[in-house]
């Protein structure tokens, strides 16, 4: 052991100024805890730990976790994993996790004064979550202004179809016989406004969802940004009734970075530009691909890598994985894997 860590050991053992235990270690480094006798009563707790649980002290006084777990769906949580610690006599640990909450809590038992005390710590990470939430929210707008432009272009062409076909039915004095084709084309604009808002929306929470119906509400919009910068589109989606438990949001945001990704690493001048989109079930498994023969996603500059960063973490907190192959002159290959309920 370094003699700068002998000295931080002894200078923590030093403010501790008794054997060193579990409760003295809290204490130095401040942890939010509350302390449960064997009787499950609190006996002893911090003010960072009322904070978090939003209590008061008189809140917990002569109070038992099972009498607390009733207010809150934070300490029911909380119980629960200290009723797993209870039964096994090991240290537990769980995590609560709903909307922009999440909170880590761990379980650890101690013999102190010839009886078993729990020790409940807690490690509130929602300002973290926030903040990459506000990062993502940021990205997807700036992702939903790039994509305004190819979308207003795509509105532009049914418009004028429109407007030709009124022109044709006054002159021939005969609208129904354009009726259909007009309800076609608002259909077509309706449905292509429709994926621009949907990517727009920010709020975000689990549910089960078909991957193959989430793509193809907006292969629309990625469509037409394709084709505004001269590359060519092509979607192969295999039919599966297959259901994921994953964020909506989520998936369509990683999707709009990774085609905006390619659409930069392209060379303008380059012809025969390619994306393709790829999906099918492998096992208990749903595999989706974005193939591009753009630029190596190495070269990028470091925001873009931020961005994929940030996109690997939520795919990650969705239960699934994000794996990345570039090569120079060759393009890159994004494989998402979601698992299935089966």
């Amino acid at each position: 052991m370094s003699q700068s860590v002998i000295s931080i050991t002894d200078d923590i053992l030093s403010e501790m100024n008794e054997q060193p235990s579990l409760f003295s270690f809290i204490q130095v480094l401040r942890l939010p805890y509350v302390k449960v006798d064997e009787h499950n009563r609190c006996v002893h707790w911090s003010d960072s730990f009322l904070d978090i649980v939003d209590l008061a002290h008189v809140d917990l006084q002569n109070k038992t976790m099972v009498q607390l777990a009733n207010k809150t769906e934070v300490l029911r949580c909380i119980n629960h994993v200290l009723a797993e610690a209870r039964q096994l006599y090991i240290a537990s640990r769980g995590q609560y996790d709903q909307d922009e909450t999440l909170i880590n809590v761990t379980v650890m038992p101690e013999w102190e004064r010839e009886q078993v005390v729990y020790y409940i710590l807690l490690e509130d990470l929602s300002g973290q979550r926030k903040f990459e939430q506000l990062l993502l929210f940021y990205d997807q707008m700036e992702n939903v202004s790039r994509i305004s432009a190819s979308v207003a272009h795509e509105i532009r062409n049914p418009l004028s179809m429109i407007r030709g076909i009124f022109q044709l039915a006054q002159r021939t004095n005969n609208v129904d016989k354009y009726a259909k084709t007009v309800i076609s084309e608002i259909d077509r604009t309706n449905l292509l406004l429709e994926e621009f808002v949907s990517l727009s929306r920010r709020k975000r929470s689990k549910s089960w969802q078909s991957p193959l119906l989430l793509i193809e509400s907006f292969t629309g919009v990625m469509q037409s940004e394709c084709t505004l910068c001269g590359v060519a589109f092509k979607a192969v989606l295999s039919r599966s009734y297959a259901v994921c438990y994953i964020d909506e949001t989520i998936l369509k945001q990683v999707m709009l970075n990774l085609l905006r990704r390619a659409m930069e690493t392209y060379d303008h001048t380059r012809v025969n530009g390619f994306l393709h989109i790829k999906m099918d079930l492998i096992g208990e498994w749903v595999n989706i691909e974005m193939i591009d023969n753009g630029g190596d996603l190495s070269q990028q500059t470091l925001k873009p890598k931020r961005n994929m960063s940030l996109c690997k973490k939520m795919i990650e907190e969705n239960g699934g994985t994000l794996l990345i192959r570039s090569e120079m002159n060759i393009g890159t290959k994004v494989t998402i894997q979601f698992p299935v309920l089966v």
